[in-house]
């Protein structure tokens, strides 16, 4: 067996929904020892499906699944007393804490993240909100689509929308605010893990899904700053630059630029037109763009020949950056998927074997290990509880018949 990136880390997550339990799961997969703390009545993921034959089931969730394997599992009720005196006892043995959207504030029973920080100074609080712990913000709800318009890229999204200036602004599909949060959470924590190991000190991170969000509108960000104007949704970004966009094809749609000279050069000569690489009307981005409406008919004519797959290969074949615009189903079917193993298959004892995306990056000499499916609800607690802290099965029992776990 390879050996895992993070073997010997030990790390508790106390966190629901997506960025928290995305953090862990990355951490987890590359070989940390993470234990899933939750609430008796579960992450609330567990109750958000997509569900096989859209049956709602605790264990059948496929975002849950998704986003907690490798992970143990335990439950504990941390607002009772002694779950709090648990949840220290815990603590004692970790190297870093995750929390975020939890089902308590902490601070309420007496475990604030000042608390923690002066109990267990080497431990690495990640404290994963909404808005931060600071600002005028700081008591705010939030959830995903509150983070991704507020942060100004609904109103970029998407690309092409027939009528800019009246139609509301669009989020993009999935939980894309959310996930992005998770990786920057897990980033600033190993980075933070890194320093630890130098100075053998703790840290708390106050880490905010809408900061983390924001730092996609760099761009937008820095037009705004330097000429004061608002960016919008333009009928399509790209063609407006005379730099390509998404043009149909005899399937479907592909993406394609042409933003750079050599580019132009291979599309050009790809469409069999290699006189427009000089011609003034063309040569440049600019003039692309002016004249956009005379080259995009024959730009989309010329598509039209060919299936998406094919028109891609092309594209790429004479060095001009195009994909196919695909949907989930032609998604399983990239020979690059395969290729990387992108998509991984987890037998879980409830659900039954379930596709999932695998991990986001690849370490060569330490490569992601999926060691297990999501845990079943309270599934370690006789590992953690009994063998890990050393509690009687019949103090379990008793933990159990009072709520506590």
């Amino acid at each position: 067996m390879s050996k895992r990136a993070l073997s010997g880390l030990r790390v508790f997550e106390y966190a629901q929904g997506i960025p928290g339990p995305f953090c862990g799961k990355l951490l987890a997969d590359y070989g940390a020892d993470v234990v899933k703390v939750e609430d008796p009545n579960g992450d609330w993921t567990r109750r958000r499906g997509p569900f096989a034959g859209d049956s709602p089931h605790l264990e059948k969730s496929g975002l849950f699944l998704y986003l907690n394997t490798s992970k143990q599992g335990v439950t504990l009720n941390v607002a009772s007393p002694t779950g709090g005196q648990l949840f220290r006892r815990l603590l004692q043995q970790a190297d870093a804490l995750i929390l975020g959207d939890t089902p308590l504030e902490l601070g309420s029973v007496g475990l604030g993240v000042d608390v923690l920080r002066r109990e267990f100074p080497r431990l690495v609080v990640l404290d994963i909100t909404g808005f931060g712990r600071t600002g005028p913000y700081a008591a705010w709800k939030s959830a995903d689509l509150l983070t991704f318009h507020m942060s100004g890229l609904a109103w970029v999204t998407p690309e092409t929308v027939a009528d800019p200036p009246n139609e509301p602004p669009l989020k993009g599909a999935g939980h894309l605010a959310d996930f992005y949060a998770g990786l920057t959470a897990a980033a600033v924590l190993l980075t933070h893990l890194l320093g630890q190991s130098v100075d053998g000190h703790g840290c708390a991170i106050d880490l905010s899904a809408w900061d983390a969000v924001v730092q996609n509108m760099t761009r937008e960000i820095a037009q705004f700053s330097l000429d004061g104007s608002v960016p919008g949704r333009s009928v399509d970004s790209l063609h407006s630059f005379g730099a390509g966009g998404l043009i149909p094809c005899k399937d479907g749609f592909v993406k394609i630029y042409f933003t750079e000279p050599h580019m132009w050069k291979g599309m050009a000569e790809l469409m069999g037109k290699p006189e427009w690489v000089d011609d003034p009307r063309y040569k440049e981005r600019a003039a692309r763009a002016k004249n956009w409406g005379v080259l995009r008919p024959q730009v989309e004519a010329f598509c039209h020949r060919y299936n998406k797959h094919e028109l891609a290969r092309m594209c790429q074949a004479k060095g001009v950056p195009a994909a196919p615009v695909n949907t989930v189903a032609e998604v399983f079917e990239e020979p690059q998927v395969r290729a990387r193993g992108l998509l991984r298959t987890i037998d879980h004892p409830v659900a039954g074997p379930v596709v999932l995306p695998g991990a986001p990056f690849r370490l060569v000499e330490t490569p992601c290990t999926i060691r297990g499916p999501a845990p079943l609800l309270g599934q370690d607690n006789v590992a953690v509880w009994c063998d890990r802290l050393g509690l009687s099965r019949e103090e379990l029992v008793a933990l159990r018949t009072t709520g506590v776990i």
